[in-house]
């Protein structure tokens, strides 16, 4: 019902972590029992750890808008009066 088997399975897959894999992952690697847990883990936790992972790997913060950018009339406003 839902694809976070998979991603566990791809993401404890020692390929994939390496960035040494590519289009024939799945049929290069993917066999009949990879989506067994071999360690029970809640799904949430595992949502966690994707989203640890994905910060890990982008460090950099998102500019935020600043408040003077915010208070910024949009061109869409400006237009109303053509």
């Amino acid at each position: 019902s839902t694809t976070l088997d998979f991603g566990r399975f791809a993401i404890d897959h020692a390929a994939f972590r390496s960035g040494s894999f590519d289009t024939h992952f799945v049929s290069e690697h993917f066999h009949e029992g990879a989506l067994d847990r071999k360690v029970p883990m809640e799904d949430e936790d595992v949502a966690k750890l994707a989203v640890a992972m994905m910060l890990r790997s982008n460090p950099t913060p998102q500019k935020t808008a600043s408040s003077a950018e915010t208070k910024r009339t949009s061109n869409w406003k400006n237009r109303k009066n053509f």
